[in-house]
């Protein structure tokens, strides 16, 4: 048991931050790619299969070049950009925050920093 000064024990506060992070991450990915669609045209695709009388995405989709030019707001652009959107919000943000975690970790010294207080403690 790691027991950092005045008898704190150090795993529940990693295990607290740990649970902690995880909600901020939960919610801030949500946020994140909610923004990223919205900005990218995917509500203008989910307007056009709702008030159109779509089942499904893939019923507009079969209508081809022409069904986005009659049914969505900004044509085949706004698909593109849409598309564009969903490429960026599911393949590139987890590559990037994989690689800031990754920097990060570098800097992270939980085990040397753990014996350097317990040498500490020890030597008082």
């Amino acid at each position: 048991m790691a027991v950092i000064r005045r008898g704190v024990i150090a795993e529940g506060m990693y295990s607290a931050f740990v649970s902690f992070a995880q909600k901020m991450a939960t919610s801030l990915s949500s946020l994140i790619i909610g923004v990223i669609l919205s900005v990218s045209g995917c509500d203008y695709l989910t307007a056009a299969v709702v008030n159109n009388g779509f089942t499904d995405w893939s019923e507009l989709s079969a209508l081809g070049t022409e069904g986005y030019e009659k049914y969505v707001e900004g044509g085949t652009h706004t698909v593109e950009a849409a598309m564009s959107g969903i490429n960026f919000a599911y393949n590139w943000m987890p590559l990037i925050f994989l690689v800031i975690c990754i920097i990060l970790f570098c800097f992270f010294h939980l085990e040397r920093d753990l014996k350097r207080t317990a040498c500490r403690k020890w030597s008082e």
